[in-house]
């Protein structure tokens, strides 16, 4: 995806002060659709230990807000559906972004840590050790 095109993908607004991210979820669709890939979300919920309920409320399936809205997703769900879902650097950058969330800064040993990751295409399990071998916060959702 072309940085243009990351530019231009949605309108500018805050999204600090709402619940639920539209930007979120489609920035997900598009850059699995510019993939060619598609991945369900039992899939995701598989890949990242996150319930699907709530995944459900990150990706509608369709363009408007779930019934049931909780938070916007936080840092290390958006990292982990990231991670699931091969995200590059460069995307998993825009994905925080549009989730309200700090970009990656190699400053500390967690984000070091995800930045290895992302630019390995490693998954959760192995990123999780590494995290863990680092004494780090880990990556792990209950369903």
């Amino acid at each position: 995806m072309s940085q243009d095109k990351n530019e231009n993908f949605l309108p500018q607004e805050s999204q600090n002060d709402f619940s639920y991210s539209p930007n979120v979820g489609r920035y997900i669709k598009e850059v699995m659709k510019n993939r060619n890939a598609e991945i369900s979300i039992p899939q995701i919920a598989e890949l990242t230990g996150i319930a699907k309920y709530y995944l459900y409320q990150i990706i509608p399936a369709k363009d408007m807000p779930p019934k049931n809205t909780r938070n916007n997703p936080t840092r290390n769900m958006v990292i982990a559906v990231a991670l699931a879902l091969k995200f590059s650097l460069n995307e998993t950058q825009q994905l925080l972004e549009y989730a309200g969330e700090e970009k990656l800064q190699p400053v500390s040993n967690f984000d070091k840590t995800i930045i290895y990751a992302l630019e390995r295409g490693m998954s959760i399990v192995k990123t999780n050790i590494l995290l863990d071998e680092k004494n780090c916060e880990l990556l792990i959702f209950e369903k």
